[in-house]
């Protein structure tokens, strides 16, 4: 029976690993972390008529005429970044919110 030659040992070993570095790329790419607290928009669901989730959910689905929302928050915090609310924090603002508006859903 012949012997082992070692002289191919570190061929084998460049080899394995060469082929399991190939990938690596991939992986990343596959694992990447995606933000998604940018271009938010909010509207109350009063005007939206007649649409549904399904509608709206599209991605053609226009959104010109909605709030921007800041994400991460809340719809009062919104309201309160695009001028709708006074800031509830100053004076007796907070007593002066139509309590209305958020009895009825908020579409993102």
């Amino acid at each position: 029976m012949r012997k082992f030659n070692f002289f191919y040992l570190p061929i084998i070993f460049l080899f394995v690993l060469v082929l399991t570095n190939c990938n690596k790329n991939s992986l990343t790419d596959i694992s990447r972390t995606e933000v998604l607290s940018e271009n938010w928009k909010l509207q109350r669901n009063s005007k939206l008529a007649d649409k549904t989730g399904d509608v709206i959910s599209q991605s053609n689905f226009k959104t010109d005429n909605w709030l921007n929302a800041v994400v991460p928050g809340t719809v009062m915090g919104s309201l309160v970044a695009n001028g709708e609310v006074k800031d509830p924090y100053f004076g007796i603002n907070l007593k002066n919110i139509d309590k209305e508006q958020f009895v009825q859903t908020w579409w993102y």
